[in-house]
């Protein structure tokens, strides 16, 4: 839980999930990058940002961690971390054939998930990736066995593939389980032969089901983290279907506040790779700044929440 110094607001009531803050990988991430970086004299790279959330990337990026987009941009004999969303199997060819120093962070349960499509590739399924096809842990995914792997964001897109033989179903670790299931039951019945194996990260599932269950009871939903990690855009999306005053915050910047009602009540969730201290310093902020007000993120012009019942 996050630590509050100030003495909180009797007019504000703000309601954090259970969950909240790094998840285990990341906080695995976070800490092997910062250990690298205090204890190695030479610079560290990473291809692409160790953890997506910006705030916490540029801290890490003040303390020596230089990022760049290909192995080719890393001095020979330097230092590689590989991020929490795993690397293909070409760049880490390409980094010891550099003679790099290789730290690897990627996330447990990613590394399961790159197994799971191996072994079902070399088993001759046809495999069908749930996930966004753009995402880096879904690219390198697909880069264990080229060639073998269909990716598919829903419905829509499984509809435009020929389906027969056998096939097999994994999922990008963040994706929310009822888009898995709507991928399963459409197959059921269209194969010969289906197999699932569930690569959906369990910390993520019970944080989108904590998140939903508290927007449901708050006046204003708020969701913290970076704008291009898959997990917290999946809590939001997730906030919103069932309480349309929810938004999503990556900086303290993108506070306003606003009286209301003497009495209200906010609640707060974050992604799995957002810091504690950014949580804390946006939680005093809330309670400093909105003085017993209702806090509201800014939003365009003529976009207001609708009243709750």
């Amino acid at each position: 839980m996050p630590k509050i110094s100030k003495k909180p607001c009797p007019r504000l009531k703000i309601i954090p999930t259970r969950s909240i803050g790094f998840c285990s990988g990341v906080k695995r991430a976070v800490e092997l990058s910062e250990s690298a970086l205090k204890t190695r004299r030479d610079p560290i790279y990473s291809i692409g940002p160790i953890i997506h959330n910006p705030p916490e990337m540029e801290r890490l990026t003040g303390m020596g961690l230089k990022v760049v987009r290909r192995i080719d941009e890393i001095p020979r004999g330097a230092c590689l971390l590989i991020r929490s969303h795993g690397a293909t199997p070409g760049e880490l060819a390409a980094a010891r054939k550099r003679g790099l120093c290789i730290i690897d962070t990627t996330c447990a349960i990613v590394k399961r998930l790159q197994a799971a499509y191996r072994g079902l590739v070399r088993e001759g399924y046809k495999v069908i990736v749930v996930g966004d096809r753009n995402h880096p842990e879904v690219q390198g995914v697909l880069s264990q066995e080229k060639g073998r792997g269909q990716v598919v964001g829903g419905l829509a897109d499984l509809k435009k593939i020929k389906l027969k033989g056998r096939i097999g179903v994994v999922a990008q670790t963040t994706q929310p389980l009822h888009k898995v299931q709507e991928v399963v039951d459409f197959l059921l019945g269209k194969t010969e032969e289906l197999r699932i194996i569930n690569t959906l990260c369990p910390v993520t599932l019970k944080r989108q089901e904590e998140a939903s269950d508290l927007a449901k009871l708050v006046d204003t939903m708020l969701v913290i983290g970076g704008k291009n990690s898959a997990n917290t855009s999946r809590l939001f999306e997730i906030c919103r279907k069932v309480n349309p005053c929810t938004f999503q915050i990556e900086r303290l910047q993108e506070l306003d506040f606003r009286r209301e009602k003497s009495q209200y009540a906010l609640g707060v969730t974050t992604g799995t790779s957002t810091p504690l201290w950014l949580i804390e310093r946006m939680i005093e902020e809330i309670y400093s700044t909105g003085k017993g007000s209702g806090p509201k993120p800014r939003r365009k012009e003529g976009e207001n929440c609708p009243k709750r019942t």
